[in-house]
Formats: structure tokens, C-alpha cells, sequence
């Protein structure tokens, strides 16, 4: 013999409803989840944009600077011995073009300061690719700040220091220089993995 079961009508809409809320709540995190994807894969495209805008405008920096701090090498090694001697003293007139100073526009790294400082998810590859190139443009700043400190030490100003002063100049400045060009060519290689991983 079977068993009688049967479902009242007030069980019925009772499970119905269960089923819609289960099927709403679902549906809303589901939603939430999928909005929360999409917000953090914009925000990282963001920041690659940046890291991507950023790295050309340091390299178009570079790029402007670059032939002006060879000039300043070849100015600075051309000085002769019997040069040094007839200017007396420690003079970047004979050298730099005072109009431009040494470096007057500064390389950024707002963008990758960014990218370290929120939750944005980067694959491994990329983020190794951008902190090297953000480390090695450490290089190039710690080589023009040398120079810069370098003007401000007392033994520049004294007459009996010029030749040394001038060969110690020449040596950091085509220090700069060595930097700056591994630099354009660590940005340019960096700018062309970045366009081909989008």
C-alpha cells in the first residue's frame, strides 16, 4: 500500500517563496561579487595606464636631457690642465650653460607609489616588471643627487681644490650620464612589454 502524501497549498507557496528569496539573495551577492570584480579590474587598468603614462613621460625626460649631459661629459673632459690653471678656480661657467642648470625637470614615481599603497591586484609578472624599472630609476636620481650634493660641499669654493673639483664634476656627471642611458633603455624595453601584456 502507498503512503497518502500530498502538499497543501500553503506549504507550496510557502517553498516557493523560500526558493525566491534563496534565488534573490544569490542573485545580489552574485551581483555584488561581479561589481567588485569589475571595479578592481577597471581600477588596475588604471594603474597600468599610469604606470604606462608615467614611464613615457620619464623617458621623454630623459630623452631631452641625455644629449645636454654628454655635452657637459665632453665639456668637462676637454678641460686641460693649463685651462684649469688659467680659470683659477672651480667654475661651472666654463661648462654648464647656466640657463639650464644641470636637470631641471624631476623623473615621477606617483604612479607606482599608487599602485603600492591600495589593493590593487597586478599579476606577479607585470608588478616585477615595473618595480625593476622604478628601482633602477633610483640610479639615475641617486647619481644626479650626488652631483647636486657634490655643488654644495665648501671644498668647491676654495681655489686649491679647482682641479680636483673639476675632475670629481666630470666623473659624476658622466656618471648621470651612464645611468640615464641604461635607463632610456630599460623605460623603452619596459614600455613595450606593458603595451604587449594589455
Amino acid at each position: 500500500m502507498k503512503p497518502n502524501f500530498t502538499l497543501n497549498q500553503r506549504f507550496v507557496d510557502h517553498l516557493i517563496q523560500a526558493i525566491l528569496i534563496f534565488a534573490s539573495v544569490f542573485l545580489a551577492f552574485w551581483m555584488n561579487e561581479y561589481r567588485i570584480s569589475k571595479s578592481e579590474e577597471q581600477e588596475t587598468n588604471e594603474a597600468l595606464e599610469s604606470i604606462l603614462s608615467e614611464t613615457e613621460n620619464n623617458l621623454q625626460i630623459l630623452e631631452r636631457w641625455t644629449p645636454y649631459h654628454l655635452e657637459l661629459v665632453k665639456k668637462s673632459n676637454s678641460l686641460t690642465e693649463r685651462q684649469i690653471d688659467s680659470i683659477g678656480n672651480f667654475d661651472l661657467g666654463f661648462i654648464i650653460e647656466s640657463e639650464k642648470g644641470i636637470f631641471r625637470e624631476v623623473l615621477t614615481n606617483d604612479a607606482w607609489n599608487y599602485l603600492n599603497q591600495s589593493n590593487i591586484k597586478v599579476e606577479i609578472e607585470k608588478k616585477l616588471l615595473i618595480a625593476k624599472i622604478y628601482e633602477q630609476q633610483k640610479y639615475v636620481e641617486n647619481a644626479l643627487k650626488d652631483i647636486l650634493e657634490f655643488l654644495k660641499e665648501r671644498e668647491t669654493f676654495r681655489d686649491s681644490f679647482a682641479k680636483e673639483n673639476f675632475m670629481i664634476f666630470g666623473k659624476l656627471i658622466a656618471e648621470l650620464y651612464g645611468q640615464e642611458i641604461a635607463m632610456i633603455d630599460s623605460y623603452k624595453r619596459a614600455i613595450q612589454e606593458l603595451n604587449s601584456k594589455k
